[in-house]
């Protein structure tokens, strides 16, 4: 049985003669199975009402006990500290989080989880997970 994939190599191989069908196959299959899963996780977060950066960031607060500063959130989620600030905005706006004082520095604020912010990422973790 013939399908999409070996059909995109059927297509390449000509084009790229030392173009190894095996290695092709997998990568080009781990690529639409990453795209169909991705999917499936948008879907699910979307009928929970959340989007996936909203549920990534209440994951990574989550991971560190329901409280981080932003430069802890935007390591853990490999991005600029400075793109965390809109990320925190939105969900402080629905009520997810909120910005507390730093226990340990009195300069920096912390970003916490409210109890409708871990409600949220509960319910996501029963359908998507981790």
């Amino acid at each position: 049985m013939t399908d999409r994939v070996d059909l995109h190599i059927q297509r390449w191989l000509p084009v790229l003669p030392d173009l190894d069908p095996d290695v092709e196959g997998a990568v080009t299959r781990m690529s639409f199975l990453t795209r169909h899963l991705r999917a499936v996780k948008d879907r699910a977060l979307a009928d929970l009402d959340l989007q996936e950066k909203e549920f990534g960031t209440l994951h990574a607060l989550a991971g560190r006990g329901g409280r981080a500063a932003p430069s802890e959130i935007a390591a853990d989620l490999g991005m600029a500290p400075a793109s965390i600030t809109a990320r925190v905005d939105g969900l402080l706006r629905r009520d997810f989080v909120r910005r507390s004082p730093s226990t340990v520095d009195r300069r920096r604020v912390d970003v916490e989880l409210t109890d409708a912010g871990r409600a949220a990422w509960l319910r996501a973790m029963d359908v998507v997970g981790g």
